[in-house]
């Protein structure tokens, strides 16, 4: 993998880390999941917790703002 291959991966796996960090000081609002503050959100279909996604688009939008 090319130099700028690996900087891209990196700024990713940044970018996840703060979503997902934003997004865990709020409770989720997905119906299903609850995550309370703090806490990764759960996969609906399996009940582990979320691994590709860094948290479900409602407590990433309530998050925000």
């Amino acid at each position: 993998m090319s130099w700028q291959g690996n900087q891209r991966d990196a700024a990713a796996r940044v970018e996840f880390v703060t979503i997902r960090t934003s997004a865990e000081a709020v409770p989720c609002p997905e119906p299903g999941c609850a995550a309370p503050a703090g806490t990764t959100c759960t996969n609906l279909l399996t009940g582990d917790p979320l691994g590709y996604l860094p948290a479900h688009d409602k407590r990433i939008k309530e998050a925000r703002g």
